[in-house]
């Protein structure tokens, strides 16, 4: 039940076993920015099952949200999200 770390993998690009070992051993400093927006609740963007594809008997997906998806959806609604677009954190205190 204590843990005192986590490593988190989120959408690894090819050199993540490069990636993971540098940060394991002590090379670099284990931070990240989100290439996503993460909502604060469920469906927070109201997407509707005809926006999904694959939904019912004909294979088809109605991208009827244009340009507003992710980030742009957040800003056009005013809307803030639990993690925006870029978030990140570092595990390191800098001093100058």
């Amino acid at each position: 039940d204590d843990v005192d770390a986590l490593l988190y993998n989120f959408m690894p690009g090819q050199e993540v076993g490069r990636a993971i070992a540098s940060v394991l051993f002590g090379d670099v400093n284990p931070s990240a920015r989100l290439p996503v927006t993460m909502p604060t609740t469920d469906n927070e963007v109201e997407f509707t099952t005809e926006q999904y594809p694959g939904m019912g008997l004909i294979l088809t997906a109605n991208y009827t949200e244009n340009l507003l998806i992710g980030y742009r959806w957040y800003d056009a609604n005013g809307v803030e999200p639990q993690f925006p677009f870029g978030h990140g954190l570092s595990y390191t205190s800098f001093e100058y």
